[in-house]
């Protein structure tokens, strides 16, 4: 019932995430990859996060208050954990105490946005960051900076921005007619142009500059998926031993505070 649905990369459409029992319960309209971005003129091309713990980057390494990204990024690292969002208390604690390692003797200061690094790429105030967006790339490319990005050896997450219906929601087929908007190659075209983010369909990529295909390289998504990951939602309610969300925002209190 949603137009242009089939042209969505399936790397996107069956991430297990947006199903339940096989069925597809949300549509995703725009994705991205939590990649480590550096300035190539000030330091080497990185090949691990850990890059961002030398000596040489001290002081200049770019954080960003994102608290689902942080712990994403550096759990597997602290941990060894393969699926980020399902940690014990311990492993948390072990994390946000890493983390607050990094805060504290790594960056150059704490960023409220992703736009707010940027500006200090721009500045020349960090060279290298301990958890980044591809975006940024096109962000400093409007302040005539050029940053480049990697997805290290450990791996990056991949976010993805889905619409969904609520349960009982009026006006169902203007709910349809909505989400086929959302993924429509002019409105694809407006999420590429305006806010520099990844579009979500094959449909959408003659309409797309040569800059954004270069930032997302559409055509090597497989290669991509070989070290970037989807993880699902922390758990809202107690399963097992693993932390459930409002335990995960508690700690990052602790992280905030340090």
């Amino acid at each position: 019932k949603v137009t242009g649905i089939a042209d969505i990369f399936p790397e996107f459409l069956n991430v297990d995430t947006i199903r339940k029992d096989g069925k597809l319960y949300a549509v995703p309209f725009s994705w991205g990859t939590l990649s480590m971005v550096y300035d190539p003129a000030a330091t080497a091309k990185p090949t691990s996060w850990k890059d961002a713990l030398k000596d040489d980057v001290k002081g200049k390494v770019a954080m960003v208050d994102d608290m689902t990204g942080l712990l994403a990024t550096w759990a597997p690292i602290v941990t060894g954990t393969k699926t980020a969002t399902r940690l014990t208390m311990d492993e948390l604690k072990k994390t946000i105490d890493f983390l607050i390692t990094i805060k504290k003797n790594h960056a150059r200061t704490f960023s409220a946005s992703y736009g707010e690094a940027v500006d200090l790429f721009a500045r020349g105030e960090v060279v290298t960051s301990a958890i980044g967006w591809d975006a940024m790339v096109g962000f400093a490319a409007a302040k005539n900076k050029v940053l480049d990005f990697v997805v290290p050896d450990e791996g990056a997450m991949v976010f993805m921005d889905t619409l969904a219906i609520p349960k009982g929601a009026p006006n169902r087929d203007l709910a349809y007619k909505l989400l086929g908007q959302s993924i429509s190659p002019e409105a694809q075209k407006q999420i590429a142009d305006a806010l520099t983010q990844a579009i979500i369909t094959k449909a959408a990529l003659p309409l797309v500059d040569e800059k954004n295909k270069k930032i997302y390289q559409y055509d090597n998504l497989p290669k991509l998926f070989e070290k970037a990951r989807f993880y699902p939602f922390w758990p809202i309610e107690a399963e097992g031993d693993f932390v459930t969300h409002a335990q995960v925002m508690e700690e990052y209190q602790r992280f905030l505070k340090a």
